[in-house]
């Protein structure tokens, strides 16, 4: 009959230990130093979540598709207005160099 392996032991040296745990700090208070200057500067991240239409809702295939449709025009719409933006400063910066 052949042995079984032994398993490897979890014990860890204490000077690993608190340096995993030093790293471990360090790499939060880092996180939390990155999200204090995104704060102050007013940049957000964006999470996106879904709609939570349950599967028993009669009408969430039409529900779906409205929202889609929604979403694309506002898509559209964003496009539109970042061209005329666009075109504006391109027209400013044409005028200027006239001068």
């Amino acid at each position: 009959m052949k042995r079984l392996p032994r398993t490897k032991s979890k014990r860890v040296s204490l000077r690993q230990k608190h340096r995993l745990v030093k790293r471990s700090k360090e790499a939060a208070k880092k996180l939390k130093k990155e999200a204090k200057k995104m704060k102050i500067m007013g940049i957000k991240k964006s999470t996106t979540k879904g709609l939570g239409i349950p599967n028993s809702c009669p009408f969430k295939k039409e529900i779906l598709e409205e929202v889609q449709r929604v979403q694309e025009t506002e898509a559209r719409i964003k496009k539109e207005k970042r061209k005329q933006r666009q075109a504006k400063l391109a027209e400013e910066k044409g005028e200027s160099g006239n001068l």
